[in-house]
Protein backbone atom coordinates (compact mmCIF):
# COMPACT_ATOMS: atom_id res chain seq x y z
CA UNK A 1 0.00 0.00 0.00
CA UNK A 2 1.55 3.48 -1.02
CA UNK A 3 2.17 5.64 1.47
CA UNK A 4 -0.04 8.33 0.79
CA UNK A 5 -2.84 5.94 0.68
CA UNK A 6 -1.79 4.51 4.19
CA UNK A 7 -1.53 8.25 5.46
CA UNK A 8 -5.26 9.14 4.49
CA UNK A 9 -6.22 6.20 6.11
CA UNK A 10 -4.68 6.30 9.65
CA UNK A 11 -5.56 9.97 9.21
CA UNK A 12 -9.26 9.03 9.03
CA UNK A 13 -9.46 5.86 11.22
CA UNK A 14 -6.65 5.66 13.14
CA UNK A 15 -4.13 2.78 13.66
CA UNK A 16 -4.34 0.19 11.26
CA UNK A 17 -3.96 -3.74 12.12
CA UNK A 18 -3.53 -5.20 8.84
CA UNK A 19 -4.22 -4.42 4.85
CA UNK A 20 -4.57 -7.03 2.32
CA UNK A 21 -4.76 -6.22 -1.18
CA UNK A 22 -7.34 -7.94 -3.10
CA UNK A 23 -7.27 -6.95 -6.88
CA UNK A 24 -4.90 -4.47 -8.90
CA UNK A 25 -6.01 -3.90 -11.95
CA UNK A 26 -5.49 -0.84 -14.46
CA UNK A 27 -4.24 1.24 -11.92
CA UNK A 28 -7.06 0.76 -9.52
CA UNK A 29 -6.90 -1.32 -6.28
CA UNK A 30 -9.02 -3.02 -3.70
CA UNK A 31 -7.83 -3.55 -0.04
CA UNK A 32 -9.32 -5.10 2.90
CA UNK A 33 -8.27 -3.46 5.31
CA UNK A 34 -8.94 -4.08 9.02
CA UNK A 35 -8.75 -0.75 11.33
CA UNK A 36 -7.97 -0.20 15.47
CA UNK A 37 -11.67 -1.15 16.24
CA UNK A 38 -11.63 -4.22 14.37
CA UNK A 39 -13.51 -2.92 12.27
CA UNK A 40 -12.80 -4.52 8.49
CA UNK A 41 -13.28 -2.24 5.56
CA UNK A 42 -12.94 -2.17 2.13
CA UNK A 43 -10.88 0.58 0.40
CA UNK A 44 -10.75 1.57 -3.08
CA UNK A 45 -7.83 3.66 -4.35
CA UNK A 46 -6.23 4.39 -8.24
CA UNK A 47 -4.00 6.15 -9.39
CA UNK A 48 -3.76 9.45 -11.14
CA UNK A 49 -3.63 8.24 -14.80
CA UNK A 50 -6.16 8.98 -16.78
CA UNK A 51 -10.09 9.10 -16.44
CA UNK A 52 -10.08 6.38 -13.52
CA UNK A 53 -8.66 8.65 -10.90
CA UNK A 54 -11.89 9.53 -10.20
CA UNK A 55 -13.44 6.81 -9.40
CA UNK A 56 -13.17 5.83 -6.58
CA UNK A 57 -14.57 9.49 -5.76
CA UNK A 58 -16.96 9.00 -8.29
CA UNK A 59 -18.56 5.86 -6.60
CA UNK A 60 -18.63 7.64 -3.31
CA UNK A 61 -20.70 10.16 -4.35
CA UNK A 62 -22.95 8.02 -6.17
CA UNK A 63 -23.55 5.99 -2.68
CA UNK A 64 -24.10 9.34 -0.91
CA UNK A 65 -27.01 10.15 -3.47
CA UNK A 66 -28.54 6.75 -3.34
CA UNK A 67 -28.35 6.45 0.05
CA UNK A 68 -29.21 3.20 2.41
CA UNK A 69 -29.96 1.08 -0.78
CA UNK A 70 -26.26 1.46 -2.30
CA UNK A 71 -24.42 0.73 1.29
CA UNK A 72 -22.33 3.81 3.46
CA UNK A 73 -19.14 5.62 2.48
CA UNK A 74 -16.90 5.33 5.73
CA UNK A 75 -14.64 7.70 4.19
CA UNK A 76 -13.25 9.28 0.87
CA UNK A 77 -10.51 11.60 -0.27
CA UNK A 78 -8.32 12.66 -2.85
CA UNK A 79 -4.44 11.77 -2.88
CA UNK A 80 -1.40 14.07 -2.89
CA UNK A 81 -0.77 12.63 -6.15
CA UNK A 82 -4.15 13.42 -8.15
CA UNK A 83 -5.85 9.84 -7.42
CA UNK A 84 -8.30 9.15 -4.79
CA UNK A 85 -9.74 6.65 -2.37
CA UNK A 86 -12.97 5.74 -0.58
CA UNK A 87 -13.82 2.86 2.07
CA UNK A 88 -16.88 1.19 2.74
CA UNK A 89 -18.04 -1.57 5.18
CA UNK A 90 -16.42 -5.05 3.88
CA UNK A 91 -19.64 -6.88 3.30
CA UNK A 92 -19.48 -10.15 3.86
CA UNK A 93 -20.80 -13.06 2.30
CA UNK A 94 -20.55 -15.39 -0.97
CA UNK A 95 -20.25 -13.70 -4.18
CA UNK A 96 -22.86 -14.54 -7.21
CA UNK A 97 -20.20 -16.74 -8.66
CA UNK A 98 -19.59 -18.64 -5.19
CA UNK A 99 -23.20 -18.99 -5.02
CA UNK A 100 -23.72 -21.19 -8.32
CA UNK A 101 -20.31 -23.26 -7.57
CA UNK A 102 -23.01 -26.34 -6.50
CA UNK A 103 -24.54 -26.07 -10.03
CA UNK A 104 -21.55 -25.60 -11.33
CA UNK A 105 -20.09 -28.76 -9.77
CA UNK A 106 -23.47 -31.05 -10.40
CA UNK A 107 -26.12 -28.80 -12.13
CA UNK A 108 -28.67 -32.03 -11.69
CA UNK A 109 -28.38 -31.71 -7.49
CA UNK A 110 -31.69 -29.94 -6.43
CA UNK A 111 -30.28 -28.63 -3.07
CA UNK A 112 -27.56 -26.91 -5.31
CA UNK A 113 -30.59 -25.74 -7.38
CA UNK A 114 -32.12 -23.89 -5.05
CA UNK A 115 -29.22 -22.41 -3.45
CA UNK A 116 -28.52 -20.71 -7.06
CA UNK A 117 -32.31 -19.52 -7.49
CA UNK A 118 -32.35 -18.06 -4.10
CA UNK A 119 -29.13 -16.00 -4.72
CA UNK A 120 -30.53 -15.35 -8.19
CA UNK A 121 -33.76 -13.84 -6.98
CA UNK A 122 -31.86 -12.14 -3.59
CA UNK A 123 -29.42 -10.04 -6.97
CA UNK A 124 -32.64 -9.58 -9.01
CA UNK A 125 -34.51 -7.85 -5.91
CA UNK A 126 -30.81 -5.91 -4.98
CA UNK A 127 -31.14 -4.43 -8.83
CA UNK A 128 -34.41 -3.54 -8.58
CA UNK A 129 -34.39 -1.58 -5.60
CA UNK A 130 -31.50 0.36 -7.40
CA UNK A 131 -33.43 0.90 -10.13
CA UNK A 132 -36.30 1.90 -7.81
CA UNK A 133 -34.29 4.78 -6.49
CA UNK A 134 -33.91 6.03 -10.32
CA UNK A 135 -30.26 4.50 -10.79
CA UNK A 136 -28.59 2.33 -13.45
CA UNK A 137 -25.58 -0.07 -12.20
CA UNK A 138 -24.03 0.19 -15.35
CA UNK A 139 -20.90 -2.39 -14.34
CA UNK A 140 -23.09 -5.32 -13.18
CA UNK A 141 -21.09 -9.00 -13.37
CA UNK A 142 -20.34 -11.67 -11.37
CA UNK A 143 -18.02 -10.67 -8.42
CA UNK A 144 -20.02 -7.72 -8.15
CA UNK A 145 -22.81 -8.90 -6.11
CA UNK A 146 -22.51 -10.05 -2.59
CA UNK A 147 -25.38 -12.08 -0.41
CA UNK A 148 -24.87 -10.89 3.06
CA UNK A 149 -27.09 -12.99 5.46
CA UNK A 150 -29.28 -10.00 5.48
CA UNK A 151 -29.57 -9.69 1.69
CA UNK A 152 -27.62 -9.28 -1.45
CA UNK A 153 -25.41 -6.22 -1.93
CA UNK A 154 -24.67 -4.64 -4.90
CA UNK A 155 -20.90 -3.66 -5.82
CA UNK A 156 -19.08 -1.54 -7.94
CA UNK A 157 -20.91 1.62 -8.65
CA UNK A 158 -18.24 3.44 -9.89
CA UNK A 159 -20.20 3.35 -13.15
CA UNK A 160 -23.91 3.71 -12.20
CA UNK A 161 -25.89 6.41 -13.22
CA UNK A 162 -28.81 8.53 -11.94
CA UNK A 163 -30.52 11.90 -12.39
CA UNK A 164 -28.14 14.10 -14.25
CA UNK A 165 -27.48 16.79 -11.56
CA UNK A 166 -27.00 13.91 -8.56
CA UNK A 167 -23.33 14.08 -8.65
CA UNK A 168 -21.03 16.80 -8.49
CA UNK A 169 -19.40 18.20 -11.57
CA UNK A 170 -15.74 16.80 -10.60
CA UNK A 171 -16.97 13.97 -10.75
CA UNK A 172 -19.25 13.45 -13.88
CA UNK A 173 -17.65 11.03 -16.82
CA UNK A 174 -19.46 9.43 -19.93
CA UNK A 175 -20.30 6.04 -20.08
CA UNK A 176 -17.79 4.28 -22.11
CA UNK A 177 -19.21 0.94 -21.53
CA UNK A 178 -18.53 -2.15 -19.55
CA UNK A 179 -16.88 -5.76 -19.50
CA UNK A 180 -18.43 -6.66 -23.14
CA UNK A 181 -19.09 -9.64 -22.46
CA UNK A 182 -22.08 -8.87 -20.34
CA UNK A 183 -23.01 -5.48 -22.11
CA UNK A 184 -26.45 -5.21 -23.37
CA UNK A 185 -26.50 -4.77 -27.90
CA UNK A 186 -28.35 -1.54 -27.74
CA UNK A 187 -25.36 -0.31 -25.37
CA UNK A 188 -22.56 -1.43 -27.81
CA UNK A 189 -24.37 -0.15 -31.13
CA UNK A 190 -24.81 3.23 -29.34
CA UNK A 191 -20.83 3.18 -28.39
CA UNK A 192 -19.60 1.85 -32.29
CA UNK A 193 -21.84 4.82 -33.47
CA UNK A 194 -20.04 6.86 -31.15
CA UNK A 195 -23.54 8.47 -29.32
CA UNK A 196 -23.63 9.11 -26.06
CA UNK A 197 -24.86 6.82 -24.35
CA UNK A 198 -25.73 5.41 -20.46
CA UNK A 199 -26.64 2.63 -18.78
CA UNK A 200 -30.50 2.18 -18.33
CA UNK A 201 -32.42 -0.59 -16.36
CA UNK A 202 -33.03 -2.66 -19.56
CA UNK A 203 -29.17 -2.75 -20.15
CA UNK A 204 -28.76 -4.10 -16.30
CA UNK A 205 -31.40 -6.81 -16.66
CA UNK A 206 -29.58 -8.10 -19.78
CA UNK A 207 -25.87 -8.00 -17.94
CA UNK A 208 -27.62 -9.91 -14.95
CA UNK A 209 -29.19 -11.97 -17.19
CA UNK A 210 -25.49 -12.64 -18.82
CA UNK A 211 -24.17 -13.07 -15.44
CA UNK A 212 -26.55 -15.78 -14.08
CA UNK A 213 -25.46 -17.32 -17.87
CA UNK A 214 -21.90 -17.32 -16.60
CA UNK A 215 -22.34 -18.37 -13.20
CA UNK A 216 -24.03 -21.37 -13.98
CA UNK A 217 -21.84 -22.70 -17.30
CA UNK A 218 -18.83 -20.51 -17.29
CA UNK A 219 -19.36 -19.28 -20.50
CA UNK A 220 -20.06 -15.89 -21.93
CA UNK A 221 -23.70 -15.46 -23.94
CA UNK A 222 -22.09 -14.71 -27.02
CA UNK A 223 -20.57 -17.38 -29.25
CA UNK A 224 -17.10 -15.23 -30.32
CA UNK A 225 -16.23 -18.35 -32.24
CA UNK A 226 -19.31 -18.86 -34.23
CA UNK A 227 -18.67 -15.01 -35.69
CA UNK A 228 -15.11 -15.98 -36.24
CA UNK A 229 -13.79 -13.66 -33.49
CA UNK A 230 -11.31 -14.80 -31.02
CA UNK A 231 -12.78 -14.60 -27.58
CA UNK A 232 -9.61 -13.87 -25.32
CA UNK A 233 -8.82 -10.79 -24.19
CA UNK A 234 -8.26 -8.30 -26.68
CA UNK A 235 -9.89 -6.52 -29.81
CA UNK A 236 -12.49 -5.26 -27.83
CA UNK A 237 -14.22 -3.63 -31.01
CA UNK A 238 -14.46 -6.80 -32.76
CA UNK A 239 -16.33 -8.16 -29.76
CA UNK A 240 -18.57 -5.33 -29.03
CA UNK A 241 -19.41 -5.25 -32.82
CA UNK A 242 -20.48 -9.11 -32.30
CA UNK A 243 -22.51 -8.55 -29.40
CA UNK A 244 -24.05 -5.46 -30.90
CA UNK A 245 -24.80 -7.58 -33.84
CA UNK A 246 -26.96 -9.90 -31.72
CA UNK A 247 -26.22 -13.11 -33.97
CA UNK A 248 -23.70 -14.98 -32.37
CA UNK A 249 -25.84 -15.97 -29.33
CA UNK A 250 -26.04 -19.06 -27.32
CA UNK A 251 -29.10 -21.29 -27.30
CA UNK A 252 -30.18 -20.09 -23.40
CA UNK A 253 -31.26 -23.08 -21.87
CA UNK A 254 -29.59 -25.83 -23.90
CA UNK A 255 -27.67 -27.31 -20.48
CA UNK A 256 -30.69 -29.91 -18.91
CA UNK A 257 -32.52 -26.70 -16.49
CA UNK A 258 -34.63 -25.48 -18.73
CA UNK A 259 -37.26 -23.30 -16.61
CA UNK A 260 -34.18 -21.49 -15.38
CA UNK A 261 -32.34 -20.97 -19.32
CA UNK A 262 -36.41 -19.67 -19.81
CA UNK A 263 -35.88 -16.80 -17.59
CA UNK A 264 -32.44 -16.13 -18.72
CA UNK A 265 -33.89 -15.85 -22.54
CA UNK A 266 -35.93 -13.47 -21.44
CA UNK A 267 -33.55 -11.35 -19.53
CA UNK A 268 -31.20 -11.59 -22.43
CA UNK A 269 -33.80 -10.78 -24.82
CA UNK A 270 -31.87 -8.74 -27.74
CA UNK A 271 -34.77 -5.79 -28.06
CA UNK A 272 -35.23 -4.12 -24.27
CA UNK A 273 -38.57 -3.55 -24.40
CA UNK A 274 -38.98 -7.62 -24.42
CA UNK A 275 -36.93 -8.22 -21.37
CA UNK A 276 -38.61 -8.57 -17.70
CA UNK A 277 -38.22 -5.04 -15.56
CA UNK A 278 -35.90 -6.41 -12.49
CA UNK A 279 -38.23 -6.40 -9.94
CA UNK A 280 -41.05 -8.85 -12.68
CA UNK A 281 -37.50 -10.68 -13.14
CA UNK A 282 -36.89 -11.26 -9.27
CA UNK A 283 -40.76 -12.60 -9.05
CA UNK A 284 -40.23 -15.05 -12.07
CA UNK A 285 -36.38 -16.55 -10.14
CA UNK A 286 -38.69 -16.54 -6.42
CA UNK A 287 -41.50 -18.64 -8.64
CA UNK A 288 -38.52 -21.11 -9.66
CA UNK A 289 -37.36 -20.90 -5.81
CA UNK A 290 -41.07 -21.96 -4.78
CA UNK A 291 -41.41 -24.58 -7.50
CA UNK A 292 -38.06 -26.11 -6.57
CA UNK A 293 -38.79 -26.51 -2.85
CA UNK A 294 -42.12 -28.60 -3.91
CA UNK A 295 -40.39 -30.84 -5.95
CA UNK A 296 -38.31 -31.28 -2.84
CA UNK A 297 -40.86 -32.40 -0.50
Amino acid sequence: MQNDLTNALRKHFGPLINAEEVTNRRGAQVWRVQVINGVTVAVKAAAPDGEGAVLPAREAAVIHAIGETAGRVLGAGRLPDGGSWMATPWWHGPSLWEDFAGVRHNPLLRAARLHSLQAAASAASALASLHQEGWAHGDLQPEHVIRTAERSRLLDLALAHGPGDALPEDVRLPYTGMLVHLEAPEISQQLLDGQPTTPTPQADVYALGGTLWRCWTEMWPVDYEAAGVDPAPGDLLAKREVVASGQARYAIGSFGWDDFGAVLRRALAFQPDARPSARELAEELGELVLKEKRNAW
